[in-house]
């Protein structure tokens, strides 16, 4: 019985055409006096070209022989074979839409001067998906798509702040959703999970002293980040170590990174 042998090779690709799109965008912005603002801003991105790995038949018959190949007996190498190489495609979008705002206390009561808030939050969304990597190989997995990289469909932060007299307070906290994540494991081989979403807050105060101070130019700082000692969860899905099904995500890993408690002294001649 002949078989016949399906030759694949991978190769480069000079004639690349750089990721390319058209933009839309729209804000409205309202500001109040000197340090207040609310903007509402939209956004789409439609791809005209990007950058994908697919696999098309190719002539072999004037590929050379590799020096001392025997054929294998019972075995027809074909004329034609797969190449895989980087090429363009065509469609896809981003989009999403962002609000944000400071706003100063005093705006509201002068009992409040000094005070104030900076707020935005987001929404993405995107058609475009990466295509899956062999945690083995390296190499691409064609017909595969996984989520692209990085992106969290929402996220958000907002810090609360007093600024007076030299004084200075804040404390921030910044959230996003889950997203896709490729990273390398122990061996170099990329490994793609499900990052599971994360909400961290950070604070800060300081002092700086005033003109009329013989300090004059010296200030201090204290900030502590990851106040609340916030950990992060990454998951996968059983059976499947390349990319994560979102319907089926277990608890892979727990990372904890502790605070992070920074003093400082600034002295200004």
């Amino acid at each position: 019985m002949t078989g016949s042998k399906w030759q694949t090779t991978y190769a480069g690709n000079p004639e690349l055409k750089p990721w390319r799109a058209s933009a839309f965008d729209l804000s409205v912005e309202k500001y109040f006096g000197k340090r207040s603002y609310v903007s509402v801003a939209a956004f789409r991105k439609n791809l005209l070209s990007y950058v994908l790995s697919s696999e098309q038949a190719v002539d072999r018959t004037k590929t050379p022989v590799p020096a001392g190949y025997t054929p294998t007996a019972g075995v027809t190498v074909q004329p034609t074979g797969g190449e895989i190489k980087p090429r363009n495609g065509t469609g896809g979008t981003v989009e999403g839409f962002e609000f944000s705002a400071a706003l100063d206390g005093a705006l509201f009561a002068s009992w409040l001067d000094g005070f104030g808030v900076v707020f935005s939050a987001s929404k993405l969304n995107s058609s475009i998906r990466d295509q899956k990597i062999d945690q083995n190989s390296n190499l691409v997995v064609l017909d595969t798509k996984t989520p692209i990289n990085g992106l969290s469909g929402l996220s958000n932060s907002i810090t609360v702040y007093y600024e007076k007299r030299g004084f200075s307070a804040r404390v921030s906290q910044r959230h996003r959703s889950a997203f896709t994540a490729t990273t390398r494991d122990i061996f170099f081989r990329p490994t793609s999970r499900s990052q599971g979403s994360d909400k961290v807050v950070d604070m800060q105060v300081g002092y700086a002293f005033e003109d009329s101070s013989k300090y004059k130019g010296l200030s201090l700082l204290l900030q502590v980040n990851n106040l609340t000692d916030t950990g992060t969860t990454n998951f996968k899905t059983p059976g499947n170590l390349d990319v994560p099904d979102p319907t089926q995500l277990v608890p892979n890993y727990n990372y904890r990174f502790g605070r992070q408690i920074l003093a400082g002294l600034n002295y200004k001649f």
